[in-house]
């Protein structure tokens, strides 16, 4: 028989676990908001918490950090590196939905596990799938409010009634008068409008379908970042000579701070055993420019645009007259792949360059012998490309694609990943005038690595804000060790032992079921042509699609 002091050494599962996930938050604006006694809240949940930096995936990108938060896996294993997947073989392109690594989900293992799970607006999730006494809401890669977007399916129209005024295209919205103090002041309003809705959602459903795991998205603080970053910024001139801006910011953030109070439930004790996070998933800083990486390709000789009627003869040669079938053509890049050796047909954060691989793309010239070679020489261009009138590299991290992701090869994933430095944005059209063109005073935001991760709860060690920096990636196998699940095999993220007081007993799933396979093909697109034109607009709204 165990004695006393080994029994209470022994670490016990958390019999509930609530998260509230904040988009691209950093601790560049959290903790300042903490110190001016904006966010008192927040400030009371770090005293008892464990918290630190969450570093974001390779790319640091919405799609892709949250693939890995729910997973636990790398993007090389789950090869969600943007929005859309790029096909090299056919130079086209699909959204993601919900049916990549949906059953490694950590929603789905809870679920298998007989533990209740709910999940609101979480992105990754569209269409949203069921899961066994628990709810589905998903996210803003829904169409529209009349899409299906919840599961079960009769819980739409439940929180259509609750909240009659649900948006998933807020960004669309946004008015881009940015000398307008007025329009500046209706746009936080209706951020505000957002933190409303979700805690009103996060509120209702933990009474009238209680579940063990809940986790409540905002996106908002994404888009505002996006959109107004230099007010978000305590220290920026713009912050200075619009103190008003700065304090509808400050407005948007105390409401956020509300809503900590009641989605986590802080009022409602330690029982049942309760298990608290905040967490992001990268953060954000200054947009201080853009660099156009086909106009470098062109310069050097790589790539070759189509002249003015070798267009024209594409297009009549590629009509269709289903219209999504014209417009998949229509998007494919106009350069003569006859004489072109790599491209950039894409952008999530990051660039992802292609070599015109004989034997993968449609017309590829590289061959198996060149491709070394070649790629070999664009990296050392690449690296040594400079900030105009400085001597700081525009890319600080340049990586050959299978040296940072595992199933490169696989699922077609880029041969060249470029890293701009931060507050550079890699950018896919050509342009006339520039390759790489300085933005100082732009008031837009651009996703930096650095999330934020806080665990309260009892049994939490608190860390005075000195937590060791964190994977993305072990988020999920950290929740499962908390509710006292085996952790599956293929999961590469760790669980984060050092915010428990005791440790908890880490077990590996016997029966890999959910080891990677092949990305799935989906035979019918989850979206029609009108839905998908919806969705990449919102996305085009915010800079993710050219």
């Amino acid at each position: 028989m165990s004695s006393e002091s080994e029994m209470s050494s022994q670490f016990v599962p958390y019999d509930q676990v609530r998260v509230l996930a904040l988009d691209s938050v950093c601790w560049d604006v959290l903790l300042p908001l903490v110190e001016d006694g904006t966010m008192p809240i927040l400030g009371a949940f770090l005293k008892s918490a464990s918290y630190g930096i969450l570093e974001s995936t390779i790319p640091p990108h919405s799609a892709t950090a949250w693939t890995t938060w729910l997973t636990g896996k790398e993007p090389g294993l789950h090869g969600v590196l943007d929005f859309v997947r790029f096909d090299p073989g056919t130079h086209r392109f699909r959204f993601h939905d919900s049916s990549v690594q949906r059953d490694s989900s950590i929603l789905s293992i809870l679920s298998q596990a007989g533990i209740s799970a709910g999940s609101i607006f979480l992105p990754r999730n569209y269409p949203p799938y069921p899961l066994k006494n628990g709810y589905m809401v998903s996210g803003f890669e829904t169409p529209n409010v009349d899409s299906q977007f919840t599961n079960p399916p009769d819980l739409r129209d439940e929180i259509l009634q609750l909240a009659p005024e649900l948006l998933f295209q807020f960004e669309e919205g946004w008015e881009k008068d940015t000398g307008d103090d007025a329009a500046f002041e209706r746009n936080i309003g209706r951020a505000i409008y957002s933190v409303d809705v979700l805690e009103l959602l996060a509120t209702h459903l933990q009474k009238t379908r209680p579940t063990r795991f809940q986790v409540a998205y905002l996106q908002t603080t994404d888009i505002v970042f996006h959109k107004a970053w230099k007010w978000c910024d305590a220290a920026s001139k713009q912050t200075r000579e619009n103190p008003m801006r700065r304090a509808l910011i400050q407005t948007f953030f105390r409401r956020i701070d509300d809503s900590i109070a009641r989605v986590l439930e802080l009022n409602s004790g330690d029982n049942p055993r309760t298990l608290r996070l905040i967490c992001s998933d990268h953060g954000h800083g200054s947009s201080d420019g853009r660099v156009f990486v086909n106009n470098l390709l062109r310069e050097w000789g790589y790539l070759k645009p189509l002249g003015g009627f070798d267009k024209f003869r594409r297009r009549l040669t590629s009509f269709s007259f289903k219209k999504l079938e014209r417009k998949q053509s229509n998007k494919e890049m106009a350069l003569d792949w006859s004489q072109t050796k790599a491209y950039m047909a894409h952008v999530g954060i990051h660039g992802f360059v292609y070599l015109n691989k004989k034997g993968r793309e449609p017309h590829g010239i590289v061959t198996r012998d060149e491709f070394d070679t070649v790629r070999n020489a664009l990296i050392e261009k690449f690296r040594a490309v400079k900030i105009p009138g400085t001597d700081l590299p525009v890319f600080q991290d340049v990586w050959k694609g299978e040296d940072i992701y595992a199933r490169k090869e696989e699922l077609n994933l880029p041969d060249i990943v470029l890293g701009a430095t931060n507050g550079y944005f890699p950018r896919n059209k050509l342009s006339r005038s520039f390759t790489v063109r300085a933005t100082p005073n732009t008031i837009c935001g651009v996703h930096r690595p650095d999330g934020v991760y806080a665990f309260s709860g009892p049994g939490i060690r608190p860390s005075n804000g000195e937590a060791p920096r964190a994977s993305i990636a072990d988020i999920c196998p950290t929740l499962l060790a908390a509710m006292g699940l085996p952790i599956p095999a293929d999961v590469t993220g760790k669980a984060m032992q050092h915010i428990f007081e005791t440790k908890p007993n880490l077990h590996i799933a016997a029966n890999a079921a959910h080891i990677a396979t092949a990305q799935p093909v989906v035979e019918q697109p989850v979206y029609t042509s009108e839905e998908q034109q919806a969705v990449e607009k919102r996305l085009a709204d915010l800079g993710y699609l050219e």
